[in-house]
């Protein structure tokens, strides 16, 4: 049996320097993480934190032709400030993570 996939993702907030925290709690309750972040989070925390979900940390759209290198989430949990609430709002989606995030809530309850 596989574990369920959690995609976390953080805006650039002083909550995302606890983040580490909460992808250790997740996975010590049976979870496989995927982290995603804006990118000056990324900027702030990617080299500290890659490997340490399993997976690359993400803050970027792939180049056309890239495979998709996590697998499609039981859940997503998103960390973010009104900024990007705005922008997954209006459906602006030049970040990354509001673009997955936006394409989650149009395919709820199921990505497949």
């Amino acid at each position: 049996m596989t574990s369920p996939t959690l995609y976390l993702f953080s805006s650039a907030a002083p909550p995302v320097f606890d983040v580490a925290r909460v992808i250790e709690e997740a996975q010590a309750d049976g979870w496989d993480v995927c982290l995603g972040l804006i990118p000056t989070a990324a900027r702030w925390l990617a080299d500290s934190l890659d490997g340490l979900a399993g997976h690359p940390v993400r803050w970027d759209y792939h180049l056309p032709g890239q495979p998709d290198v996590w697998p499609k989430p039981d859940a997503v949990v998103v960390a973010t400030t009104f900024n990007t609430i705005n922008q997954w709002a209006l459906g602006i989606t030049d970040k990354w993570l509001v673009g997955v995030v936006a394409r989650a809530s149009a395919r709820a309850p199921s990505w497949r």
